[in-house]
């Protein structure tokens, strides 16, 4: 049987190991779209491992900390295209202040 906390290191691993994976493979063609997916599976694969280390790290970094990267990996998703361009949208105003 495996451990509740291997299985979240394992999620977390292919979380952070993709985005390397595409940005190492879309060198030439990198766009907004890009970064938002690629910092959104980052934050989600943080998150993912702040959970798995619950019991180790203090509670306010391994919930509560991991909760706002989940938060913040959603709404960085991109999700919609723009219709003055081709490059596809963040989901919010907020995220797509800081691109």
């Amino acid at each position: 049987m495996i451990d509740v906390r291997t299985t979240y290191g394992l999620i977390a691993v292919v979380l952070l190991i993709a985005p390397i994976a595409i940005l190492l493979t879309t060198r030439g063609m990198r766009n907004r779209q890009i970064y938002c997916w690629v910092a959104a599976n980052a934050a989600h694969g943080l998150a993912y491992i702040l959970v798995g280390l619950r019991d180790s790290i203090p509670d306010a970094m391994s919930y509560h900390l991991a909760q706002v990267l989940l938060l913040s990996s959603a709404l960085a998703r991109p999700t919609r295209r723009s219709r003055r361009s081709s490059e596809t949208c963040c989901t919010t105003p907020i995220v797509q202040r800081f691109l």
